[in-house]
């Protein structure tokens, strides 16, 4: 249990901080969302297909095609995805063959156990007549049986008539005659960029053949008419930079340098992914050739024309009709790190500067402020304009020509990285401490708390706060005065780079993707 001090009241809008309160997150209230599209194996059941990708175990429903959950690292999923799976029809669990390592993923419970092989997995098979006695792992220095008490021993495989395993090139050739009537959909996307066949395999009663890809997803392939169906992929790539909630509707901005070692496919996909909060609606708005070259979405906004991403090469509205704005239509910088949503338009963040761009068939930018200091948040509240700065917090009141420095004390004249808002209460992030706003007075948590490391976010709902960072993730409860926190990558797969909450979920970007939490579940 770790505690630390953490200080003052917070006024009547949240309660008094105290302790902090180390905890740890259930495997079934944690949802991981990234990119899918690159598959390394594939394991069919009746009811459950298993996609394998560098950085997730893939759940989709075999008959709604639709996609259930993830699990990753943190969940124990091998770094770097398995070589080979199989699954076993009679309770669903798959067995994965790893680097130097066999796997049994039961989703009951959604757990991993694991250990040791004798040489370098190449394959994993099941006896048909026999899938619950356990794994045949084929490795460099031969065959070997895995059996539920996690021994491995040699011995010789079932023969190939028995075997349940992933299809070979030429199994999967056989298996659907007319594949070449389906490889210009499986091998090119919207775009017409290539890509490889990976992984294959077929369901239990033949109906279905299941064909993966190197960056293009998964296919559920007809065997007889050789159709094929591309299955939801997750996120444009692998790591999230910034979020944006709005209307039950959450986007997430890509960030294709945070997960480099797993994110080669993606080397030429920017924009923005679009879920509801029950997973489901995923749609992608990848940016044209261009319009965000770096590798990083800093920022994201939802306005009713559409979805906004901000980079280092500017703001662009993302869509059918994409439209970019840079310092050649008056934006103060390039550099985009913040934007907020305003009735009509969006407000900008820039490391130069402040603008206001409208939110319409042609947006221009309707008036700009420049400052010496980078924007690092924004935050819209009531009629003022929140504005967090390198040289601490400045507010721009509705219809002021000029912003106005807050004088709360020097903790509010740090460098500020984020901004959120609940009711009468203004949070405030700085590198190292979190302080609000409430009633007029100002508070601060004290340097160090709540414990995340270097603090890269806050969102606030309910009367509660949420801080995020290098570390982890802390939540001051507004009953009981105490920050909870849950640490990276024990609990979350990796430091957090954005927060956002809503209803039922806490959502957070983080390298190695998008993560769902269950609030009431981690809150309790």
């Amino acid at each position: 249990m770790i505690r630390a001090s953490v200080g003052r009241c917070i006024g009547a809008s949240l309660a008094c901080a105290a302790p902090l309160n180390a905890q740890f997150i259930q495997p079934e209230d944690r949802t991981l969302i990234t990119d899918f599209s690159y598959v390394t194996a594939l394991a069919a059941t009746q009811t459950i297909l298993y996609a394998a990708t560098p950085t997730a175990l893939v759940v989709y429903d075999r008959q709604a095609l639709r996609w259930q959950g993830a699990v990753g690292v943190a969940d124990g999923y091998p770094d770097g995805g398995p070589v080979g799976m199989a699954a076993n029809p009679m309770d669903d669990s798959v067995w994965l063959a790893a680097s130097g390592r066999w796997l049994l993923y039961r989703p009951f419970g959604r757990t991993f156990e694991g250990g040791p092989l004798p040489g370098r997995a190449i394959q994993v098979v099941l006896d048909r007549d026999d899938p619950v006695s356990g794994a045949w792992y084929q490795t460099s220095l031969g065959w070997y049986f895995v059996d539920r008490g996690g021994i491995p021993r040699g011995g010789n495989p079932p023969p190939p008539a028995r075997r349940l395993a992933m299809l070979s090139r030429a199994e999967l050739r056989r298996a659907v005659p007319a594949l070449d009537l389906a490889l210009s959909r499986i091998t090119r996307d919207e775009r017409l960029r290539p890509f490889e066949i990976t992984a294959a395999a077929a369901s239990q009663l033949g109906e279905a053949v299941y064909v993966g890809t190197n960056g293009n997803g998964t296919f559920r392939v007809d065997p007889v008419g050789a159709q094929a169906e591309r299955l939801p992929a997750g996120l444009i790539a692998p790591g999230v930079g910034a979020l944006a909630l709005a209307g039950g509707r959450l986007c997430a901005g890509t960030d294709h340098g945070l997960a480099s070692r797993a994110s080669s496919w993606t080397a030429g996909r920017r924009g923005v992914t679009c879920l509801r909060d029950d997973l489901g609606d995923i749609t992608g708005y990848e940016a044209p050739p261009g319009a965000i070259v770096g590798a990083t979405v800093t920022a994201v906004a939802l306005t009713r024309r559409g979805v906004w991403a901000g980079s280092d090469e500017g703001l662009t509205r993302l869509g059918s009709r994409p439209v970019r704005l840079t310092t050649v239509q008056g934006l103060p910088a390039n550099q985009v790190r913040a934007l907020a949503a305003d009735d009509g338009g969006v407000w900008v963040g820039t490391t130069a500067g402040i603008a206001l761009v409208s939110d319409d068939d042609r947006p221009v930018v309707r008036s700009a402020v420049s400052f010496g200091a980078a924007v690092g948040a924004l935050l819209l509240s009531r009629d003022t304009l929140w504005i967090g700065s390198a040289l601490g917090l400045v507010a721009l009141p509705r219809g002021a020509a000029e912003p106005v420095v807050i004088d709360g004390g020097p903790a509010l004249r740090l460098p500020v990285v984020d901004l959120a808002a609940t009711h009468d209460t203004i949070v405030v992030a700085t590198p190292g401490r979190i302080l609000w706003r409430a009633g007029g007075t100002w508070t601060d948590a004290g340097a160090g708390s709540p414990a995340v490391g270097r603090v890269a976010a806050v969102a606030a709902a309910e009367g509660s706060v949420w801080a995020a960072g290098s570390a982890g993730i802390a939540q001051l409860s507004p009953r009981s005065g105490v920050w909870t926190s849950f640490a990276a990558p024990r609990d979350v797969p990796a430091p957090v780079r954005d927060v956002v909450v809503s209803e039922r979920w806490v959502w957070l970007a983080t390298e190695a993707g998008l993560v769902r939490l269950d609030r009431r579940a981690i809150t309790r």
